[in-house]
Order: C-alpha cells, then sequence, then structure tokens
C-alpha cells in the first residue's frame, strides 16, 4: 500500500488502503443501523434533520466519483449536525477503525480520507445499486428514501 501511494507524484489526488476483510461484516452491520435511522429521519420529512444530513454529504471528504465520500468523514460530519446519530455514527467510526490498518492519502485534496467510502449519491440512486447485498439492509434504504 505505501509503495503504492509513493509511486504517485504529491501532486495526485491518490488513495489507498488495506484492510481487513472478515472486519468488513461489522462495518456493514453498523452502517446499515445508522442508515435505518437516517432513513426514518427522511420518513419524518424533518427539513432540519435532513438538511443536517444533506450537510454532512456535502461537507464529507470527497473524491473524483462524485457519488463517494469517506464513511469515517461523513460519520464525524453527521453526529456533529444530527446528535440523535452520534452513538452510531461513532459504532461506525470504530468499526472502521477495527478494519482499516493501513491507509494512504498524501495530497490535501484527500486528507479527511481514513480508508473506506461509501456509496452516497447526489440524487438518484443508480438502477444498478439494488443488486449488492449491501443495498439490502439500512444504508439501502436511507439511500432509497433519501432520493425518493
Amino acid at each position: 500500500m505505501r509503495e503504492f501511494v509513493a509511486s504517485y507524484p504529491k501532486s495526485e489526488a491518490v488513495t489507498q488502503s488495506a484492510f481487513d476483510l472478515a472486519s468488513l461484516t461489522e462495518v456493514q452491520r453498523t452502517a446499515d443501523e445508522l442508515g435505518t435511522l437516517l432513513a426514518k429521519a427522511y420518513a419524518k420529512g424533518d427539513f432540519a434533520v435532513t438538511g443536517a444530513i444533506s450537510d454532512a454529504r456535502s461537507r464529507a471528504q470527497g473524491y473524483d466519483h462524485p457519488d463517494y465520500v469517506d464513511l469515517h468523514d461523513f460519520c464525524g460530519r453527521l453526529a456533529k449536525n444530527f446528535p440523535a446519530s452520534a452513538r452510531l455514527a461513532k459504532k461506525v467510526q470504530d468499526a472502521i477503525a477495527a478494519c482499516v490498518f493501513a491507509n494512504g492519502a498524501p495530497n490535501a485534496k484527500v486528507a479527511g480520507s481514513s480508508g473506506l467510502s461509501i456509496y452516497l449519491p447526489w440524487s438518484k440512486v443508480s438502477p444498478l445499486y439494488q443488486n449488492l447485498d449491501f443495498a439490502k439492509g439500512g444504508w439501502g434504504k436511507f439511500l432509497a428514501a433519501r432520493s425518493a
């Protein structure tokens, strides 16, 4: 991982991480819990809460592909904006910390990267997303509620 990142000039906004695949199950489980909470917030139509979620999304570390954000960074910003999510957001962050054992992001444009990004599109969810196992849980419900 370090050699890969070092092979790029510092002017490139490259990231690379290494993680324990077995630990991804806990990341998915906690992201699903958080997603369920966020889906409920969208179902209630509380504009203050949905605005807080959107603000966290817009400020989270993004990448060249605009539909992805750093999950750890998003959770940190979400917890500040929407305190009712803080406990679940921290669980996601803890699961990421236990999963990612190496992370490289030397460019300032990607300094908020912690090693795992997540699909969080600005608008419509790709119809292909529903084919993924990850889409069947709480995170998928959140995306569906958000893009409805």
